[in-house]
């Protein structure tokens, strides 16, 4: 999770952990960036909104490089949809084509319940498609 407000972090780090996941935290692109160098994350949740623009620098960065390019992200904005990436595609993705899409967008303020169902979904579905390699017995 990324966010540089202190009370988004808390609430979103609790409520993950009240479902089970181990969240980790980043207040900024920098930080985040460093810790998925360290660990690549299962998903990413974005608040688009950090000061400078650092929400998009970051997804910028996650879908502009290999590593880190299939891992999901849930954007979460005040903005809606169509105007945020209207707005985005006008400065072109460092490929020269236009932003991608995220694998989800939520509108802020966002119900919990539509966090969690997203998150489910997304990190099952990442499962399914990088499935845990099995240990070859002798």
């Amino acid at each position: 999770m990324v966010a540089d407000d202190p009370d988004t972090l808390i609430f979103l780090a609790n409520l993950l952990r009240s479902e089970g996941f181990d969240p980790c935290e980043a207040e900024s692109t920098v930080d985040a960036v460093r810790q998925a160098k360290s660990q690549p994350p299962d998903i990413v949740i974005i608040d688009m909104m950090m000061a400078e623009e650092g929400g998009i620098h970051l997804y910028r960065c996650l879908k502009g490089n290999e590593p880190w390019k299939h891992i999901p992200v849930i954007m979460l904005c005040t903005i809606e949809r169509e105007t945020f990436f209207q707005f985005h595609n006008i400065q072109k993705f460092p490929s020269g084509r236009a932003l991608p899409l995220p694998d989800a967008y939520l509108m802020k303020p966002f119900e919990t319940a539509v966090l969690l169902k997203t998150v489910k979904k997304l990190t099952s579905a990442r499962r399914i498609r990088t499935p845990a390699m099995k240990r070859m017995e002798a």
